[in-house]
């Protein structure tokens, strides 16, 4: 068989060999993707399976509460004709301690039928800061003019969509129910006013969401004509009114299509995606049985972070079985090429550790938030945790809390060091007219230095905002481990510093463009950087904290489950400094070294001279190398193993067998060190594979 034929068939024998080795690949790669899609499948049905759950016990909460308030409705319709009137205030007031989510109890009797002097008479009892207060409504405005009062006639019970209560300024829900008395010269009932009680806007919001206890998670209630009768931040009942005025928010348009469903009294679950902030929710939508409402849930998917772990694994299988098929083919193609065997060999496992060390990176997410952050990156994330901050200060038997609403804007950012950076940029906040008393200041945590300078101070009717402009020094620790793959997180925590009363900064969204709270929230479009750096993202966030002490204060209310104000700014570096000054030189080292490497073996047991120039050569790198490797570990300052440091043991570790064959290659034909010869003598092919792989290895350890 000549040397034609022989070249053909081995190309023939490599085809099918590469076109089989890809039919695993292949098959492995289907599995994985339909793999993926179960889990997918699985994890969506049981989050599905879950949020029925949570809505039907939500609803039945719900229900059971407002059913509570219709009974005691009913049962003091009925019994009214005995209610002594002298005591009727001590009645309503009895009542009123006893239903809870109510703010306010009363009865508004029709003309003459209180007594004969005065044409119309309201008994109104309301919850205040105080206890309970009586109002006289007809005082206010003529009762017997309005919906609610007309509504009370011809039905047992009506419940009234929400409406501003004149004589105490504040919206409420009222449910409404006609009372009689016996005319015994008719012989009928004859009605003789509307006995009624409320519900505040945030009783009911409280109401709505008392079984929810994740940060993902929130309720509101909305009627089959599309009003909303609770929502979770106040100013959209205002401002909105309805689920379609919602739907026209930027980002909000697929609530068109569920306000769609909810009109067609149909329940069920669907899936919402947030087109501005990239954000996707469950919708569980449920009629309430009472009245024309439904209550609706909305349950974030957790950024879909299991999902994403699903990915991560899937990734890792995947590559780990590239990597193998394609070790394998390039194993067969040396074993059947007649020429040039071993440098197909070294180039197909190289080229492929490679690829795969680079797509690990590539899809490398260093990001991760702590167990105790609870993050705030929209109004209705905020109220959500005043809601959860109202009932754990309850517990926790303090004040209610005062809370500023606080706002935050980076100019400049520059890093001293690894551990020290230097802010600027300014900083705001309001003051209600129920802090008064309290003095105006804001402090940050971890600073060096800080140096406040006040801007302006305006007021506008009840709220004055005050501004500063600041420059800080911020002591910070960055987690360098993985440099320069990380993700730089810069915390500023903010507190007020009065330790004695229940204060809480709050994030003053209102300041803020939607763009930029669905973006990079508190960064200037202007900010100033240094070189390599940029913005990837920022939010507002608490953490809870126990402080060990009360500082010497008998009332320190920041001692116990306090939670500071925080907004965090991921920065990512640029790479391709880091990878010219650190990875450069290594890249060079490792060529010279593979050059004395290739010389090495071409030299006889006889060139002492030779091998001596070439160890010398040897132990030049080897200083080279502690060199650069001194100044990554002069730039980065931690006690860890970074990953880059890894690349420098790994060149450690070759430079130390470079040395080892030249010094022990000149004795090959001693018997004990024939075995090391020998692998010495293969090390040139597999010199780059055997790098690439450890690369590999190192980075799933580091990054997975």
């Amino acid at each position: 068989m000549n040397s034609v034929s022989i070249k053909k068939r081995t190309l023939w024998i490599t085809s099918i060999v590469w076109m089989i080795g890809l039919l695993p690949l292949i098959g492995l790669g289907t599995y994985l993707i339909k793999k993926n899609r179960d889990l997918r499948y699985k994890y969506t049905e049981s989050k599905e399976i879950e949020l029925e759950k949570k809505i039907y016990v939500a609803r039945q909460s719900v229900y059971q509460a407002l059913n509570t308030i219709m009974d005691q409705i009913e049962s003091t319709t009925n019994a009214f004709e005995e209610q002594n009137l002298s005591a009727l205030p001590a009645y309503l007031k009895k009542t009123l301690e006893t239903l809870a989510y109510t703010s306010g109890i009363g009865v508004a009797f029709a003309p003459h039928e209180y007594n004969k002097k005065d044409t119309f008479h309201a008994t109104y009892i309301v919850k205040d800061a105080h206890g309970f207060k009586t109002i006289d409504m007809q005082k206010y405005y003529n009762y017997a003019d309005t919906e609610w009062y007309q509504s009370a006639f011809g039905k047992k019970i009506t419940w009234m969509k929400p409406f501003l209560e004149v004589s105490t300024n504040t919206y409420v829900l009222r449910v409404v129910a006609p009372i009689y008395r016996f005319d015994t010269s008719l012989n009928t009932r004859i009605p003789i006013g509307v006995f009624f009680v409320d519900i505040s806007r945030p009783d009911i919001n409280m109401l709505v969401n008392k079984t929810i206890y994740d940060t993902n998670t929130y309720a509101f209630l909305m009627s089959f004509d599309n009003t909303l009768i609770s929502y979770p931040i106040e100013s959209y009942l205002d401002t909105y009114k309805t689920l379609f005025g919602i739907s026209q928010l930027p980002g909000k348009k697929e609530w068109h299509q569920i306000q769609n469903d909810i009109e067609r009294k149909r329940g069920g679950i669907t899936t919402f995606s947030d087109s501005l902030s990239q954000e996707s929710s469950w919708v569980a939508f449920e009629p309430l049985g009472i009245s024309d409402w439904c209550i609706v849930y909305v349950t974030h998917q957790e950024s879909l972070l299991s999902i994403q772990s699903i990915r991560h694994n899937a990734i890792q299988l995947a590559s780990l079985a590239c990597a193998l098929i394609l070790y394998l083919l390039g194993l067969l193609t040396y074993l059947l090429q007649l020429k040039h065997k071993k440098n197909i060999f070294v180039a197909s496992t190289t080229l492929c550790f490679l690829s795969l060390t680079i797509f690990q990176l590539y899809l490398t997410t260093n990001k991760a938030h702590a167990s105790n952050q609870t993050i705030i990156k929209s109004e209705i994330d905020l109220a959500r945790f005043k809601d959860f901050q109202q009932q754990r200060d309850k517990q926790l038997r303090k004040p209610n809390a005062l809370y500023i609403p606080t706002g935050i804007i980076i100019n400049n950012l520059l890093m001293r060091s690894n551990n020290k950076l230097e802010v600027q940029g300014l900083i705001w906040q309001k003051y209600g007219p129920d802090m008064k008393n309290i003095k105006k200041e804001v402090d940050f945590v971890n600073t060096e230095s800080i140096k406040l300078t006040e801007l302006y101070q305006t007021k506008e009717g009840d709220t004055i905002t005050i501004g500063w402009s600041f420059h800080t020094i911020l002591n910070t620790v960055f987690d360098q481990s993985k440099y320069p793959f990380n993700i730089l997180q810069l915390d500023i925590q903010l507190f007020h510093p009065n330790f004695e009363k229940n204060i809480i900064l709050i994030p003053d969204f209102g300041s803020y463009g939607q763009h930029e709270i669905d973006t990079s929230i508190g960064i200037s479009t202007k900010i100033v950087l240094e070189k390599g750096l940029h913005i990837s993202d920022s939010y507002f966030f608490y953490v809870t904290k126990n402080n060990p002490s009360s500082l010497g204060l008998s009332n320190a209310v920041r001692q116990q489950e306090f939670p500071d104000l925080s907004l965090q700014v991921d920065i990512k570096q640029g790479i391709v400094n880091p990878l010219i000054a650190y990875l450069l030189p290594l890249l060079i080292i490792s060529l010279i070294l593979f050059y004395i490497l290739l010389e090495e073996n071409h030299l006889t047991s006889d060139d002492t001279i030779m091998r001596i120039s070439l160890l010398g050569q040897t132990a030049a790198l080897f200083l080279a190398l502690v060199f650069a490797h001194n100044s990554l570990r002069s730039f980065l300052k931690i006690s860890t193993i970074a990953y880059l440091e890894s690349y420098y043991f790994i060149i450690y570790a070759f430079t130390f067998l470079v040395a080892s064959g030249c010094m022990l290659r000149s004795k090959k034909d001693d018997k004990k060190i024939s075995l090391f010869v020998h692998f010495y003598h293969n090390l040139t092919y597999a010199y780059w594979p055997l790098i690439f792989v450890i690369i590999y290895i190192v980075t799933l350890y580091f990054f997975y």
